[in-house]
């Protein structure tokens, strides 16, 4: 029962659904806000909301409660570049503090409670393609690098829940009240160590499709 809205619904319980589109005319990213009862929650994925479309969000719902968002870079720039290993770090330095702070400030404007970090670190399970994992040189940063780089850069007021999948929350304006964690060292998870373990696991069926 599939059905397409235009810009804001409303279920008759009362949820609404409120769907924003990036305004870049090159990008076809779009954001969802749900609200149900006091609780709003905000996915942007990669959508980059503008400041108006943050405010309005803001004016229509209230502060938000819950807010998800990439953190970490998509693009092979400066990665696949003939550029110098500290010329690709400085790049990749400069992109992922940029994601970063544009993150905060969104937090920020939207009021959030809560953020969680999604739609990333990229995972790279081919032995030719393993060096781009957790390397300085991409703007592929990981929970970890964001979480660290929060605890030197900024002091916040919303919730930083790095989840993994299966994980649930529950929140109200307040905060988390309620988090069933499936693994409270979920950092292991973006280890070289769990990383080759993750390849292992996935190399058979690696080689039949490059045998394709």
């Amino acid at each position: 029962n599939i059905r397409e809205i235009e810009d804001e619904f409303a279920t008759e319980r009362g949820t609404r659904i409120y769907i924003q589109r990036d305004e870049n005319p090159l990008y076809s990213d779009s954001s969802i806000t749900i609200s149900s009862d006091d609780t709003v929650f905000v996915n942007s994925n990669d959508c980059k909301l503008t400041i108006g479309q943050e405010e309005e969000i803001v004016r229509r719902f209230g502060a938000v409660t819950v807010y998800a968002a990439q953190f970490s870079g998509a693009t092979f720039h400066p990665t696949c570049y003939d550029y110098p290993s500290e010329k690709k770090i400085e790049i990749s330095h400069a992109r992922r503090e940029a994601k970063f702070r544009r993150i905060v400030n969104s937090a920020n404007r939207l009021g959030a409670k809560v953020y969680i970090p999604s739609a990333g670190p990229a995972c790279f399970l081919d032995g030719e393609l393993r060096k781009f994992n957790l390397s300085p040189e991409t703007v592929f940063s990981s929970t970890g690098d964001f979480k660290a780089w929060l605890g030197a850069n900024e002091n916040t007021s919303w919730q930083f829940t790095a989840m993994l999948p299966g994980e649930t929350i529950a929140v109200n304006m307040a905060g988390i009240y309620d988090w069933a964690e499936t693994n409270p060292d979920k950092f292991f998870f973006e280890s070289s160590e769990y990383l080759l373990q993750y390849e292992g696991r996935r190399r058979k069926e690696i080689q039949e499709r490059k045998a394709q």
